[in-house]
């Protein structure tokens, strides 16, 4: 008892005595953590990516009769001006047709989208005082990159949509009750409504018009409360038989008895009555080429939505039981798996990862003290979960790869701790006194090398855009797991070493071959300064000029067998877009690899993805979502190759239609890769500078998926009514053009109400002939007599372009497509806007390119200055760590050097230099100034005991060979699994941090002491 409180008592009272003087309690306390960072891994909310759609609301307002030109002038140009006073505003597109206008207003990133939207209701709310009185209220979609959790879809040989609808909506009502499920909606829901067709030419017998018609079955159908008679009794109410009750009694409905004979005119004489789908629902869903209705589930934010999707699925396989076997239920989406399957293969990344490391950990540290230095990575993980759920990061695979980059660095700490405890029980220390002495010696540099690596990386958390959206985690998540990990050191490692270190035994040393090379090396270069500085410098001018032969990518194809295609009809015609997709689904159906497909026609499907592009409902646009499995074949070696050979049936096959094979990507560029914008107030001389661009670019090798956003022509027939002459025959303008309306467009003029239901009453004519329409009979309400319509107006064929689209307040055509297999997006946007470009006649028009080159060039200009601020900060820490100006240089002038092995490793691997690559690059910053500070400290420690700068720099070297190299052994081995993953996305990254912190081992050891040897005087 004596021997063991001798040297306690030699402990001071202090935060880092706590732990080991009461080191059980320590171990008890480190557990308990450990089962509460459990806890709360299992509730945080899980996603695939993080949320980074920009935000997006579309303003639709209808003003039925109003012209092309006056939409836009009288609507969109209004509604356009208005917004810019949104704040957060960042740009704005419309569309005006015939009778509506579509307004998409775009917010930036960084936008508190609540209050954004709130004044834009608001903003609304006063422009449309100033509309026309017709025009009816805009209506404001907030939602539109909203993504569903899932989606599912009913179809059916025996089902018409209404039935189909019908089954969902059972479904609808019961997902909707469980918890953490916010909303279901049905897309694709086709009523039936009672259409009467009147005969037009049976018509003109009748001294009736059309009108007269519309009239007398809205009377025969009104409904008026009748009252009722107070008796004795008390009150009883009063109710009139109905003379409607099925569409059979529409039919008879008399329209007109003869005076002379008094023979009566049924409706049903003159007309056809069918009881049929709405005709003006302008859009259809299918699934694998048959009617189907979708129904899309939206989960509660900050919800783990993986067990949310497990009781869904249950619900749905529970409600199938009472539903017809032939009755196809389909899952479309469902993203609860996707997350799990992502989530998992991250996570089975990162114990791999952890596996490796541990490996490296345990032959260079023994048994026992690798058992100790092992702890700090699970719970220095677990404490950043937990900390996690505070700071509202969900798990997604960006989370989880930034945990994969900040393992090598999780051990750092503790080894360095593990190190001076073991030093001092070597020396003969009591356990405690040991581990008490071991900490408070290494805290300050620890927190110094903890605080570098923090500065590093802290830049990098506030990139601004989709990027920062995206990628922001990694900072945050290595920021986090970095400051966990110094207090494990600090407080868990010592007290376990007092549990489970002992003096090591006195050991022969083995003759290490590789420090032998790395002190030669050495050697060699403070031999020959000059020649050695002149050699890296070419080799790393040498690097530089090799990322010409590097292919560059923005962001790749995202990691899931899943493309879309978007199709933009030649004509704004829903029957011939339904047909163009028709023939999009027999060709995918005759392809082994596609397992599914789903089509929207007439809008786009629900987003089932959450950085596709935001498109409008137009009767000339479909999208198909497409499910495939590369294995049910050996066609394609990867998913592009799939994607390009479709895109090329499609180009070979179909005609009347620009269509375009998506794969899914993050960059947030739908659309094209490549865009160019002709804007200009002329619309047909935009369109023709469009098409000439068009053309030439299908004429350039590298380029595909060409196409715009130019829409055919439509032609209308022109009523031009003599006025004067129809007024001297009794006829209105309100006679002739209700009239006509009613007789081709048709109207609604009442509703049946059968078994509960309302089913809509539709009455038009039969017209389909221009002599149909001459000939109209048109009744005077004046003096209801018939006039001929063509003895008061001449009806002449004109063309009208069918939309307006503008972009940022200037008429708009835009001019699409992406880089052929490989070929780099931005290469050729560099072609097509300084080699094409200049030769062509734009005159007219102002031309400006949007696309992959854009964004990456706004986002690596946003990376570089994040790098130069990380930079700074390292030298203002070093500078102060140091007490000198030029010691941090010395590191610093290492850094650009470690860009050698990147851009190596990309090359030998075939990687493209992607962000994400150029991201890994950015994280050496974090990476390789540890090593270099415990070097220089070493140097400037020989140099105190006399040492001259020569033997400083190779005695260092040459004690911290070893930690060096078990730093890089533990973060190269921690990114093995995510380089050999396959993930278009993060290898890049994983290869461009390995090689280049693999350099950056030599630059550390030879480099660092080579440059401190110049520019540090004796």
């Amino acid at each position: 008892m004596n021997n063991n409180s001798q040297p306690k008592a030699q402990i001071k009272q202090s935060l880092l005595s706590i732990p080991v003087l009461h080191s059980k309690i320590t171990l008890f306390l480190t557990i308990a953590i450990a089962i509460v960072g459990f806890y709360f891994y299992y509730y945080l909310p899980k996603q695939e990516n993080p949320d980074i759609a920009v935000p997006v609301a579309m303003i639709t307002t209808v003003y039925p009769g109003a012209s092309l030109e006056d939409m836009e002038q009288l609507i969109t140009i209004p509604v356009e001006n208005a917004i810019n006073e949104v704040p957060d505003f960042d740009k704005v597109e419309s569309y005006s047709f015939n009778s509506a206008s579509i307004v998409v207003v775009s917010l930036t990133n960084e936008a508190k989208v609540e209050k954004s939207w709130q004044e834009l209701r608001r903003i609304i709310n006063t422009v449309k005082a100033k509309f026309p009185k017709d025009a009816q209220e805009p209506v404001i979609d907030t939602k539109l990159i909203e993504t569903a959790g899932m989606i599912i879809s009913f179809s059916g040989e025996n089902y018409d949509y209404e039935q189909l609808a019908a089954f969902a909506d059972v479904f609808q009502k019961k997902l909707s009750k469980i918890s953490g499920v916010t909303r279901f909606d049905l897309t694709g829901k086709i009523p039936k409504e009672i259409k009467i067709k009147v005969d037009i030419a049976k018509l003109q017998k009748y001294p009736i018009s059309i009108e007269n018609i519309a009239q007398i079955i809205e009377a025969q159908n009104i409904s008026i409360p009748s009252g009722g008679i107070r008796t004795e009794q008390g009150y009883i109410s009063v109710n009139v038989s109905k003379p409607y009750s099925k569409a059979q009694d529409i039919g008879n409905t008399i329209l007109f008895t003869s005076e002379e004979n008094g023979s009566a005119l049924y409706l049903k004489d003159i007309s056809e009555i069918t009881v049929d789908e709405r005709s003006d629902v302008k859009s259809r869903t299918k699934q694998n080429g048959k009617n189907a209705v979708l129904l899309s589930g939206y989960f509660q934010p900050n919800k783990n939505i993986i067990h949310i999707g497990k009781e869904v699925r249950r619900e749905i396989e529970e409600i199938k039981k009472d539903f017809p076997e032939d009755l196809i239920i389909n899952e479309v989406s469902f993203e609860p798996e996707s997350i799990s399957k992502s989530i998992s293969s991250f996570m089975m990344n990162l114990l791999q990862g952890i596996f490796f490391v541990l490996i490296v950990v345990f032959i260079a540290l023994g048994m026992r003290n690798a058992i100790v230095v092992s702890t700090a990575i699970p719970l220095s993980i677990l404490i950043t979960y937990i900390a996690m759920w505070f700071f509202k990061i969900k798990v997604h695979q960006i989370s989880t790869t930034a945990l994969i980059i900040a393992l090598g660095l999780l051990v750092d700490n503790a080894i360095v701790v593990v190190e001076a405890v073991q030093e001092h029980l070597n020396k003969g220390k009591e356990k405690h006194l040991a581990a008490y002495l071991g900490a408070k010696e290494t805290a300050m540099p620890v927190l110094a090398s903890t605080l570098t690596t923090i500065a590093a990386f802290s830049p990098l958390m506030f990139l601004p855009g989709a990027a920062g959206d995206l990628l922001g985690s990694i900072p945050q998540i290595v920021i986090i797991s970095l400051t966990a990990s110094y207090f494990v050191a600090m407080l868990a490692i010592p007290a376990l070493t007092v549990l489970f270190s002992k003096k090591s035994e006195k050991t022969k040393i083995r003759r290490n071959y590789l420090r032998k090379f790395f002190l030669h090396l050495l050697n060699k270069a403070l031999a020959n300064k000059k020649l050695t500085i002149g050699i890296s410098v070419a080799i790393l001018l040498a690097s530089l000029s090799l990322t010409t032969l590097l292919h560059k990518e923005y962001f790749p194809p995202a990691d899931k067998d899943i493309f879309y295609i978007d199709i933009h009809g030649e004509d704004n015609d829903i029957k011939k877009t339904e047909s163009i997709v028709a023939n999009v689904e027999q060709l995918l159906k005759k392809q082994n690899e596609v397992l599914s497909y789903t089509s929207s026609i007439g809008q786009p499907l629900p987003r089932f993805y959450q950085l596709m592009e935001v498109n409008v409902p137009l009767e000339e646009y479909a999208q198909v979502k497409v499910d495939f499995d590369l294995d049910k074949s050996e066609r394609f070696e990867n998913k592009k190759e799939l994607a390009a050979y479709l895109q090329q049936l499609f180009n070979e096959h179909i005609t009347g239609a620009s269509i375009q094979t998506r794969l899914l990507s993050l960059s947030g560029t739908g659309g094209g890769q490549i865009k160019v914008n002709i804007s200009g107030n002329n619309l047909y001389r935009n369109i023709e500078v469009a098409k000439t661009i068009r053309d030439t670019l299908q004429s350039i090798n590298g380029l595909e998926k060409i196409g715009t956003t130019i829409s055919s022509f439509n032609y209308e027939y022109f009523v031009d009514v003599d006025y004067n002459f129809a007024s001297s025959f009794g006829l209105s303008q309100y006679d002739i053009e209700r009239q006509i309306n009613l007789a081709l467009m048709g109207s609604e003029v009442t509703k049946l109400h059968t078994a509960g239901k309302e089913i809509p009453v539709k009455l038009s004519g039969n017209i389909n002939s221009i002599d149909n329409l001459d000939n109209l009979g048109i009744l005077a309400s004046n003096t209801n007599q018939k006039i001929l319509l063509k003895q008061v107006a001449d009806i002449n064929l004109e063309k009208e372009y069918p939309v307006v689209r503008r972009l940022n307040k200037e008429r708009n055509i835009t001019v699409f497509c992406d880089a052929a297999a490989g070929f780099s997006a931005i290469d050729m946007a560099n072609e097509i806007e300084h080699n094409i470009m200049p030769h062509m006649n734009t005159k007219g028009t102002e031309i400006s390119f949007d696309g992959e080159r854009e964004e990456n060039k706004k986002d690596t200009g946003n990376l570089g200055v994040a790098a130069l601020a990380a930079i700074f900060l390292v030298y203002i820490i070093l500078m102060l760590q140091f007490n000198s100006f030029v010691q941090p240089l010395v590191i610093l002038f290492t850094l650009p050097m470690s860009f050698i092995g990147a851009v190596i490793g990309l090359l030998l691997t075939g990687q493209p230099l992607s962000f994400t690559a150029i991201l890994g690059v950015a994280s050496l910053i974090g990476v390789v100034v540890n090593d270099a500070i415990l070097l220089i400290t070493f140097i400037n420690r020989a140099r105190k005991k006399g040492m001259s700068i020569h033997d400083a720099c190779k005695d260092s070297s040459n004690q911290r060979f070893v930690p060096i190299m078990v730093t890089t052994a533990t973060t190269v081995m921690a990114l093995i699994p995510l380089s050999l993953s396959g993930s278009a996305m993060f290898t890049p990254l994983a290869v461009s941090l390995m090689a280049g912190l693999l350099v950056a081992t030599l630059l550390t050891l030879v480099i660092v002491p080579l440059l401190y040897s110049i520019l540090i005087k004796r």
